[in-house]
């Protein structure tokens, strides 16, 4: 059975805005990863892997909630690949008013049952990852 891919060319298009907003913050180049990887983009410099990007674009301010989710199945997907290229893994999120992240290797403050109200399908609901908010780091950091 194949599941539906939740993502258009729009959202597509905002995570390469912020993959290109990080690469030149951190002096890199980046690479969108196949779906199968489990993580959007692979950073590289000097020809090498130099870390890993889970891009998240909100529609909300960063004050509006009190923490950032993430599933906590993508989450283990993305450390493992991070630690079989030793190499970091950071979990970002264009806010409409500001760009932050997060070392997916920080623990996360509380791991809770959740999902979407409106049920799209079976994947929705699951353990999602919290991360307060004040714990990003910001694009001025």
């Amino acid at each position: 059975m194949s599941w539906p891919l939740w993502e258009d060319q729009r959202d597509l298009q905002n995570e390469r805005r912020v993959a290109d907003k990080l690469a030149r913050q951190f002096h890199c180049l980046f690479f969108k990863l196949p779906v199968a990887y489990y993580v959007d983009f692979a950073f590289i410099r000097d020809d090498n892997i130099c870390g890993l990007v889970e891009v998240r674009c909100r529609n909300n301010s960063f004050d509006q909630y009190p923490t950032i989710i993430v599933s906590t199945q993508k989450r283990m997907h993305c450390l493992e690949l991070a630690d079989h290229l030793d190499v970091k893994c950071i979990f970002a999120i264009q806010y409409l008013d500001q760009l932050c992240w997060i070392d997916l290797a920080e623990k996360p403050d509380y791991v809770r049952v959740g999902g979407r109200n409106d049920v799209r399908d079976a994947r929705d609901i699951e353990l999602l990852s919290h991360y307060k908010t004040e714990r990003l780091k910001h694009e001025t950091q």
